[in-house]
């Protein structure tokens, strides 16, 4: 039978190492947040964000409190056709409390990737990763719940592939989607007892996909 020919998006749940897919990343980042040379205090220039700001190397929440904290980039210019963008952050403690969810969001043009963690009472966290609206399950072997998390996109086409520490966890297919040129990265906190504090945002690069 053949597949729907109106799918627009597709994730499947798979667990491979990334190679042999003959491009490789450019030696040179297209964009970088070089926090490490922030002032304390201060933003990268041009970049925006109500709640957030440089402290020892790392984005921090200043303002912490319920709800939505954004940082957005300013335009990138020669945002390429292909890319790989990482970011690195410490998550949250969501697991020990019997209620709390965290939400880590990045939204480069249409394509929204999400990590979430919530609390699950006597079971700790259960978390899941999305592209846009769908869900899948993180395995619990992957902890994502107060940890130190690389997190990835990659673009080849029409194809958008996520990375977990890295692992592959989800790939989708989006038609239509045009070439950004600047990505905004929210983060959302829901239960008064999670220590926001405990958040950092601690790199974000991007890279042109090459061929090999």
């Amino acid at each position: 039978m053949k597949p729907p020919t109106n799918l627009c998006c597709v994730i499947v749940s798979v667990l491979v190492a990334l190679g042999g897919r003959g491009q490789v990343l450019a030696d040179e980042p297209f964009l970088s947040s070089d926090f490490g040379k922030v002032k304390r205090g201060l933003l990268p220039d041009g970049w925006e964000a109500e709640s957030m700001l440089v402290r020892d190397g790392n984005l921090i929440i200043f303002k912490p409190s319920e709800g939505e904290h954004s940082l957005r980039s300013s335009d990138v210019k020669d945002w390429p056709e292909d890319y790989r963008l990482t970011w690195k952050m410490r998550t949250v403690e969501v697991g020990k409390f019997s209620f709390g969810t965290a939400r880590y969001t990045m939204q480069v043009g249409k394509v929204a990737v999400t990590l979430r963690t919530q609390a699950d009472g006597v079971a700790g966290s259960r978390s899941t990763i999305s592209i846009n609206d769908t869900e899948e399950k993180i395995d619990k072997k992957t902890n994502v719940d107060s940890a130190t998390v690389t997190m990835a996109v990659e673009k080849r086409g029409n194809v958008f592939t996520v990375f977990v520490n890295g692992a592959e966890l989800a790939v989708a297919r989006i038609e239509g989607e045009r070439r950004p040129e600047n990505f905004v990265f929210r983060v959302s906190f829901v239960g008064d007892a999670l220590q926001q504090g405990q958040f950092k945002l601690m790199k974000i690069e991007g890279h042109k996909l090459k061929d090999d």
